[in-house]
């Protein structure tokens, strides 16, 4: 399980599809742990063709010994949670699909153990996310 904000995630992200992708993973992996033994590992395990740069020029990433990639990235304030994170490495999904995804999970709070989210609370163009099922006025998350 992932506990995280999806303000702070997207905004330390820059708003970059492939940051917060990367950004979703450190949290999974833990502060002070190694993402990959290099940059092209840990685009390997992600799907993603690089790692921006200024993830590590603001010390969200750093290199470590080998030249690997060391998470520094700490949520303050967690809101919001994902249960399963094998979708993260997944080649079924795009990135942006798994983006938005957790745009919508952000939406359930931490106390809310279901998967239902109320439709309405959810952008009508994001309805369309292969992650998520629509029954009746809910959005039902898959992971």
């Amino acid at each position: 399980m992932i506990y995280y904000n999806w303000y702070q995630l997207k905004t330390n992200a820059k708003y970059e599809f492939y940051s917060i992708l990367i950004l979703t993973y450190a949290l999974h992996k833990g502060y002070n742990k190694e993402l990959g033994k290099n940059d092209k590992e840990l685009c390997e395990i992600l799907k993603i063709p690089y790692i921006p740069q200024y993830l590590f020029r603001r010390k969200l990433l750093v290199k470590g010994i080998g030249n690997s990639v060391i998470n520094k990235f700490q949520i303050k304030e967690p809101q919001s949670y994902i249960k399963d994170v094998s979708f993260l490495w997944s080649s079924r999904y795009t990135v942006y699909d798994k983006v938005v995804y957790l745009s919508i999970a952000s939406k359930r709070s931490i106390a809310d153990k279901g998967n239902k989210i109320p439709k309405i609370l959810i952008n009508e163009e994001h309805l369309n996310n292969c992650l998520i099922t629509i029954q009746n006025d809910d959005v039902i998350l898959k992971y």
